[in-house]
């Protein structure tokens, strides 16, 4: 469950809606002596963000497809927290993914447990 936590906090960060809406479009040209590393900071722009949900959706679509059938309560626990997380703060950056979110949600509001039932729900009213 802690790999799930970190991976969806790592990409609430760098997808974060707000985030993307304030990067300009264009980049600022480097020094001369500061080119060669410039070359290596990404500039994340529309087509970055279009290019990184596609290859996350990826991603996202497996640890939904593993965590949502895993034996472990924590671990269906944690998958719902991702999927509150991604789909509150990256919900228009994401937006390929938010059908597997969702279906996740719907999914385990019928679980086994009790707790995961109550986030599930939670979860589900709070994006109503």
């Amino acid at each position: 469950s802690s790999a799930i936590q970190l991976f969806s906090r790592a990409v609430g960060l760098v997808m974060a809606d707000e985030q993307l809406a304030e990067i300009p479009q264009e980049r600022k040209k480097p020094a001369s002596e500061q080119s060669k590393i410039q070359a290596l900071v990404v500039h994340r722009d529309a087509d970055w963000a279009r290019n990184t949900a596609s290859k996350l959706s990826i991603l996202i679509k497996k640890v939904v497809g593993s965590g949502s059938v895993h034996p472990h309560w924590k671990v269906r626990r944690e998958l719902v927290e991702m999927a509150r997380l991604l789909l509150t703060t990256c919900g228009r950056s994401l937006v390929a993914s938010a059908g597997q979110l969702l279906k996740a949600l719907v999914g385990l509001v019928n679980d086994e447990s009790p707790e995961v039932q109550r986030l599930s729900e939670r979860a589900l009213k709070d994006m109503a």
